[in-house]
């Protein structure tokens, strides 16, 4: 579907490993492990970086991450028994945490509300050297805002700043676990940042940026901007849900090229929109990747409304789908990105 020019290297997913308790089931989930899924499934090497539970749950996270192609050697596990009872806060204290797990509300139009399980094996990552060297010699890491919720993590986090040479943030504002200062700190020296039209104004105050008004196209547009200035990021990628998305991609000295595609939520009933995002996520990364390993920038060739169509078209796929890593079917996605209104 991307295409053949992701000839070489790997990348690296990094951040939370848990399940999606929706009432169509349980589903794996976590939008640096659902990244990766959907980045294997595009044809990318793919190596997840997390932490998992001594339990049930942390075994089949590894087993059914390992049936989509995506390496796990860099997926930690705990060694000690859950602890019982309360006592400080996520990723505070030594080993023994559970997998993840979030219970899902999805809503009539499909979208979805969350309540995490604290603290979780996802918490504690450690800055094990394995994951160290993986991170500086891949082509890109891709992480999100939520692994910073807790100390370990957080640490660990900002030692993959400074090894990788080129970062995707990918912003998730899940409130109560949203740092400020580590987000603003993560957003720095990014390559890519991805968030939606709601969090875009939200991160733009983080950095002391003038917030435009969500769903003005020019305030979204000059914030995009914006933000590629003060982080020194190649691209900024606004999702705009059902509207579909826009990317901004910086020309230096503040210029740039903006682009936009409408979607195709007409093309599907969407089920539940959990997962879309990170597909999304992943078609968009395969096609800004450079083919040159010390390129900052994004590809030379890049047709962006091209990139925006897969990526949307993606995207439309997983929310008609139950969970959020379904099996890629190239023909119904072929058949998305076909429909015309």
């Amino acid at each position: 579907f991307i295409g053949a020019h992701f000839m070489s290297g790997f990348v690296v997913c990094l951040g939370e490993t848990l399940f999606d308790s929706t009432p169509a089931g349980i589903f794996l989930g976590g939008a640096p492990g659902n990244v990766a899924v959907h980045l294997s499934q595009l044809g990318a090497k793919v190596e997840f970086a997390s932490r998992v539970g001594d339990d049930l749950l942390g075994r089949e996270a590894r087993r059914r991450l390992s049936s989509y192609g995506v390496g796990v050697s860099l997926l930690q596990s705990e060694t000690t028994p859950p602890r019982s009872g309360g006592g400080g806060g996520a990723g505070d204290g030594p080993g023994g945490c559970e997998t993840g797990f979030v219970l899902c509300e999805i809503a009539p139009n499909g979208d979805a509300t969350y309540t995490f399980n604290e603290p979780a094996a996802w918490d504690v990552l450690a800055a094990e050297p394995a994951l160290l060297s993986a991170v500086a010699a891949a082509r890109c890491v891709v992480h999100g805002s939520l692994a910073l919720r807790a100390p370990v993590t957080r640490s660990t986090l900002v030692s993959v700043v400074g090894a990788a040479k080129r970062r995707v943030f990918d912003v998730n504002l899940r409130p109560p676990h949203v740092d400020e200062p580590a987000i603003a700190s993560a957003a720095a020296g990014a390559w890519l940042i991805k968030l939606n039209d709601d969090e875009l104004p939200e991160l733009a105050r983080m950095l002391g940026l003038e917030a435009g008004a969500v769903g003005d196209d020019a305030a979204e547009r000059a914030s995009a901007a914006q933000l590629a200035t003060a982080t020194g990021a190649a691209a900024v990628c606004v999702t705009r849900g059902a509207k579909g998305a826009a990317l901004w991609v910086a020309g230096g000295e503040g210029e740039g090229e903006w682009s936009q595609h409408s979607g195709f939520a007409a093309a599907v009933d969407a089920r539940d929109t959990i997962g879309a995002g990170d597909s999304f996520l992943a078609s968009l990364i395969l096609s800004l990747l450079p083919d040159e390993p010390a390129s900052p920038g994004v590809r030379h060739e890049l047709d962006a409304t091209d990139a925006l169509a897969r990526a949307c078209a993606i995207g439309a796929f997983v929310a008609s789908m139950p969970g959020a890593t379904p099996k890629h079917d190239a023909d119904a996605i072929e058949r998305i990105r076909a429909f015309a209104p």
